[in-house]
Parts: structure tokens; C-alpha cells; sequence
């Protein structure tokens, strides 16, 4: 996992935001509805792990 405490944004990790902040705009508000999908692409833009899955193994 990445340290954000000592991590610097690259011009590729601002495109890879701002792609995801311009997909989810369009969905006027509909993010709760989204919210699995919405919450793993945040994920993924924030190059984060994606949370387990409940009784799942932690890998």
C-alpha cells in the first residue's frame, strides 16, 4: 500500500482523479445508488485496496 503521508500526486495520478471525478459529475447525485461501483473506482483512482469481502479471505 502507499504511504499518502510521503507520496506525491505524478501528472498520471491527477489524470487518473480527474477521469474518475468527470465519470461520476455526469451522475448527478446517483452515487448512493452506484455505491459499490462508485466506491471501488475511488479506490482505484486513489490507488487504495479494495476492501474484502465479508468472511472473504484477506489477500
Amino acid at each position: 500500500m502507499i504511504n499518502a503521508l510521503t507520496t506525491t500526486m505524478t501528472d498520471l495520478d491527477i489524470a487518473r482523479v480527474g477521469r474518475f471525478v468527470l465519470r461520476w459529475e455526469k451522475a448527478g447525485g446517483k452515487e448512493r445508488a452506484n455505491y459499490q461501483m462508485f466506491f471501488a473506482e475511488m479506490c482505484d483512482a486513489l490507488r487504495v485496496d479494495r476492501p474484502n469481502p465479508k468472511g472473504g479471505p484477506i489477500v
